[in-house]
């Protein structure tokens, strides 16, 4: 999560062993500015981006900054200053921080059960603190960034059976640590913040933090670079993935040539879950990822039209008879496309918050939108671990499953001489979905739709709280579909951004299969 500011003077809190990140607003920041005050307070800030616009809502330069405070750190005040202007102080931000002894950072462990959300919190006291004193009313867990915690009651436990969980009671403290049954909801990316109370240290009772995350997810071990299989389709060198048995299962990721947050790894949260269902295949679409980029400029100006191409002919260099699709953002398209040119291949389309597959809603929303993320969330010179975390968490309205792993995935594609081609190449042909050539496309899509082309089975799913601001959008999309067609399902996942498989992956697989499933053999 980040914290935005808007004032010129601000007071952030942070405790020790914390990583906050902080969005600033300042009016007329120059790219030579400098910081400062933050000498032998035990701050530091391992990440500082100047922006030219800082947030969509406003035209206002800025400062996108991760700070850290270490096991000693206290309270301090930054000050941003501009070197093209005498030094001037345009920003101070009072960094408060709360003198509680650090702790521990630590690894929730699951309490394997019919119920997932049972987990066992251990806390280890480092030396010189005795957590004797401690008792189940002295643990709070503060509203943040990670995942919901809360301590079991002795009547919690009556309900669990015997021997699932490993304590007698809910909550054990000593003086060398303590060990709690807890209730877990969500799965966001920071750990959980935890203050405790009574803590003895230096011969005194003060308060204490730690900090506890969920392990590592099970899907991060899917979709591992070394299990990725290539095929040349039509000239175009095309990684992929594939796994499981049944009717095969294409996924379409969104983004665009040279866009370094998409690709096949944008299913990755799903694709085991829909392997158990389907033989399910994930390409890096053409210049995404580690698939080829377009070869010509021709390709480049055409390179819409080559998206289309590009996935059908993946479809039949695998030799597929009969697919179910699935697209998402600007996945979307090509798969509606080949729904209209392809019926007889085609077993069903989900489409996912994908506004090029929709009609327009008259309104600037997604361009705009899209337009600021392209120019003014990455550095000049390239994405970065930080930027690129920044993107994904733009598009997210939980932060459900956002992983140091996927991101540093991503920034190895985002580093690539490929991907810097292709978005010097976009960059060089005015390329979005706002060129004329696709606009062109979009107006026959249309056409076809509406003299009711559209035969092919569709689940469109969005996410309510979609950035883009497009979630009109895609109920326009199942109104305009089921003018012709019976077959069209919408499905809205609530507290959802972009990517609402990210956010809520075995409820959207089950949406999915649960879909496919009703059309029958």
């Amino acid at each position: 999560m980040v914290t935005f500011i808007s004032d010129k003077s601000a007071n952030v809190r942070l405790d020790r062993g914390e990583t906050r990140r902080l969005l600033i607003s300042i009016k007329d920041l120059t790219s030579k500015y400098r910081l400062s005050g933050l000498s032998q307070s035990g701050l530091s800030i391992p990440y500082d981006q100047h922006l030219q616009q800082c947030r969509l809502e406003t035209e206002t330069t800025g400062l996108y900054l991760a700070v850290t405070a270490d096991q000693r750190a206290i309270t301090a005040t930054l000050k941003v200053l501009n070197e093209d202007d005498s030094d001037q102080v345009c920003q101070t931000v009072t960094l408060q921080v709360p003198d509680r002894v650090f702790i521990a950072n630590t690894i929730l462990v699951p309490i394997f059960s019919t119920d997932k959300g049972l987990f066992l919190l251990e806390i280890d006291a480092p030396p010189g603190v005795d957590l004797s004193a401690v008792d189940a009313a002295d643990i709070s867990f503060p509203e943040g960034n990670g995942p919901s915690l809360a301590v079991l009651s002795p009547q919690d436990l009556n309900h669990i059976p015997s021997g699932v969980v490993p304590l007698d009671r809910p909550f054990e403290c000593n003086a060398s640590g303590i060990k709690a049954l807890v209730r877990v909801e969500g799965a966001q990316a920071y750990p959980a913040k935890i203050v405790i109370n009574n803590v003895k240290s230096d011969g005194a009772l003060q308060e204490g933090v730690a900090y506890a995350a969920l392990p590592s997810p099970e899907w991060q071990s899917s979709m591992a670079d070394h299990d990725a299989k290539y095929i040349d389709v039509d000239g175009i060198r095309t990684r992929y993935f594939d796994k499981g048995e049944g009717e095969p299962f294409l996924l379409v990721h969104g983004g665009q040539a040279g866009s370094s947050g998409f690709s096949a790894l944008s299913w990755i949260q799903i694709f085991d879950g829909l392997a158990d269902h389907f033989h399910v295949y994930a390409l890096d679409r053409i210049g995404q990822g580690y698939t080829d980029n377009p070869k010509t400029d021709k390709d480049y100006e055409n390179y819409y039209e080559r998206v289309v191409d590009h996935v059908y002919g993946f479809i039949k260099a695998l030799d597929i008879d009969r697919v179910h699709l699935m697209g998402h953002s600007q996945g979307g398209w090509p798969v509606t496309r080949l729904a209209l040119d392809h019926p007889e291949l085609v077993r069903s389309v989900v489409i996912v918050d994908s506004s090029l597959a929709a009609p327009a809603d008259g309104t600037k929303k997604t361009e705009n939108f899209y337009g600021f993320v392209a120019r003014f969330v990455h550095p000049p010179e390239g994405p970065t671990k930080e930027s690129l975390r920044r993107d994904q968490q733009i598009f997210s309205h939980t932060l459900n499953n956002i992983t140091d792993n996927l991101i540093t995935r991503i920034h190895e594609i985002s580093q690539t001489e490929k991907m810097n081609e292709a978005r010097r190449q976009f960059g060089k042909h005015r390329m979005s979905p706002a060129h004329p050539s696709f606009r062109l496309l979009k107006e026959t899509m249309v056409q076809d739709i509406k003299v009711g082309k559209f035969k092919v089975p569709t689940l469109i799913i969005w996410g309510l709280n979609d950035p883009e601001g497009s979630y009109h959008a895609g109920l326009k999309l199942f109104e305009f579909l089921s003018a012709n067609s019976s077959h069209i399902q919408f499905h809205a996942f609530n507290r959802s951004g972009h990517m609402p498989c990210i956010e809520y992956p075995e409820k959207f697989n089950g949406q999915v299969v649960g879909f496919v499933t009703s059309l029958g053999a």
